[in-house]
């Protein structure tokens, strides 16, 4: 039952048509890692200045809109999923090499925890290479932070992710929240 009548309307029902597939399958990532309480530390999101750096490395890009709030808990939790972005190399002489985010889910409650969730992987013969994964919360205050995970991946290795914490500054943002975007970011390592 909805509590008013404007686009963050706060609904107690997740079966609502408001509340899109995206957001479903982030709900039942958040609903796993509520059931133990220590999956939410204090790890503050990444700022705006922070984000700038190596700015031209970013190769793939996608967002999506965060719709209204559920209540789970007792509290807000708002979210969305992303099926897959994908960077390709090509080295010449037919030899590529695939780097891919997928799987994704991301979402956060009222109360500033924040959830990443994801599989990375790297395909082909060449080496392998430095991934980065960002999260971006906007909202109509603009950004409010991001959740970012940095790893190595080698050839041929899938790796899957998670990366949680709690932020006061995204509780004191979340009813401003209207998407999240998702950056991904591959330098490859080259021979020689």
């Amino acid at each position: 039952m909805s509590e008013s009548a404007d686009a963050k309307t706060i609904l107690s029902d997740a079966s609502h048509p408001a509340w899109s597939d995206e957001a479903q399958v982030a709900l039942k990532v958040y609903r796993k890692l509520r059931a133990s309480p220590d999956q939410f530390p204090d790890a503050a999101l990444v700022d705006e200045e922070d984000l700038l750096h190596e700015a031209a490395s970013w190769t793939a890009l996608d967002h999506h809109p965060l719709g209204p709030a559920v209540i789970e808990g007792g509290v807000a939790v708002r979210g969305t999923a992303f099926n897959e972005l994908h960077r390709r190399y090509d080295f010449g002489a037919g030899e590529t090499q695939d780097f891919h985010v997928q799987g994704v889910a991301v979402g956060a409650d009222a109360s500033g925890n924040y959830f990443l969730k994801a599989s990375v992987g790297c395909e082909g013969k060449r080496p392998d290479g430095e991934v980065e994964v960002l999260a971006m919360f906007i909202g109509t205050i603009g950004l409010v932070g991001a959740i970012r995970w940095i790893g190595h991946l080698g050839t041929n290795e899938e790796m899957f992710i998670r990366t949680t914490g709690h932020d006061p500054r995204l509780a004191a943002g979340f009813e401003a929240l209207t998407q999240v975007q998702l950056r991904f970011s591959v330098s490859p390592h080259l021979p020689g």
